[in-house]
């Protein structure tokens, strides 16, 4: 049985929770498995109800398994190959962790609680991005990358979720076999992006100042200048004037600044998304001229800003809600 379709399952019997119904299959996978019984109360409780959430979600297991795999259609096999790839005990003890509970899922009589399942899609989705197969060019394979849940879906991230993986979309043939040909090894991602960055003005990589999971956003950027879009480099050069520490001089790695803004350049997948991030960065880099504010002062200042201008008072609480929840879990903050 391939393992996505053990994943995919349970996610079914969340979508049956969520929206009370998802047809015969949705009810045999039920019957089958058992509901856990603490599902639908975790997403009751953190108010999770988009079906759009749902659907991040399944493509995240989707990704994740696809990468681990030669042939980009993940399968059992290369869930159990990568055992004999883990470098490390925290991975091992971690993987281990994820067999086990999908093996409880196998007996089909033992129940997997939400929390074991939120852990293991974590795990998976971890794991996959740093033992990925996108070291040869396949110009028919999905091209993918992980970045930080909040930054792509709230929901997600209050579900549990700390990283996603998410597919990267209308990138040209030439910029996918140059990403693709990092992606080889870990110190080829860290040797270019130390050379490109720096080489751009975005300062001195840092690797103590970044995770090994934001390579992949940090590698994106470094070639944003020779193969992205229009939006893409116009969002490169506000995440970079976000990032001043003197007269002409910027560094995306300085503590000072303590903001992540360079998982936008993956994570900002449409172009309005662009777009809305490249006016709000331009308004953060003015807010902090004028007002001599840090980065992720300046940030919050400029949307506490829009919702205190917000007319519509059913919109202003969601507005202040959301920038809440920003503030609350640190989103797009370098101290993560």
């Amino acid at each position: 049985m391939i393992i996505k379709n053990l994943f995919l399952t349970l996610l079914l019997v969340c979508s049956f929770n969520i929206n009370a119904a998802v047809g015969t299959i949705g009810k045999a996978a039920i019957d089958f498995f058992g509901t856990p019984k603490g599902l639908d109360e975790l997403f009751k409780s953190k108010n999770i109800h988009r079906p759009e959430s749902i659907s991040q979600l399944k493509s995240n297991v989707d990704f994740a398994l696809d990468a681990l795999s030669d042939s980009g259609n993940g399968s059992v096999e290369d869930l159990i190959e990568l055992e004999a790839r883990l470098v490390g005990n925290q991975d091992q003890a971690a993987y281990k962790k994820m067999m086990t509970t999908l093996q409880k899922v196998e007996t089909e009589k033992k129940e997997v609680n939400a929390f074991e399942l939120v852990e293991a899609i974590n795990t998976l989705s971890q794991l996959s991005r740093k033992y990925a197969k996108q070291s040869f060019w396949n110009p028919d394979r999905r091209l993918t990358s992980g970045t930080c849940a909040s930054c792509v879906n709230e929901e997600l991230s209050e579900l549990g979720l700390d990283f996603v993986v998410v597919e990267i979309k209308n990138v040209n043939k030439k910029f996918a076999r140059v990403l693709k040909e990092n992606m080889k090894s870990r110190p080829q991602m860290r040797k270019t992006i130390k050379s490109k960055l720096k080489t751009q003005g975005f300062g001195n990589f840092n690797r103590n100042a970044v995770t090994d999971l934001d390579l992949e956003s940090l590698l994106y950027l470094s070639y944003v200048k020779d193969f992205g879009t229009p939006e893409e480099k116009l969002l490169a050069e506000q995440i970079k004037k976000v990032s001043k520490v003197g007269d002409g001089k910027y560094d995306i790695f300085d503590k000072s600044n303590g903001h992540a803004f360079f998982r936008l350049i993956i994570s900002a997948r449409t172009k309005e998304e662009k777009k809305m991030w490249i006016e709000l960065l331009s308004e953060t880099a003015a807010e902090m001229d004028s007002s001599n504010k840090t980065t992720m002062d300046a940030f919050y200042a400029i949307l506490q800003k829009r919702v205190d201008n917000e007319a519509d008072a059913g919109k202003k609480s969601e507005k202040q809600g959301y920038l809440d929840y920003l503030r609350r879990n640190d989103c797009f903050s370098g101290k993560k």
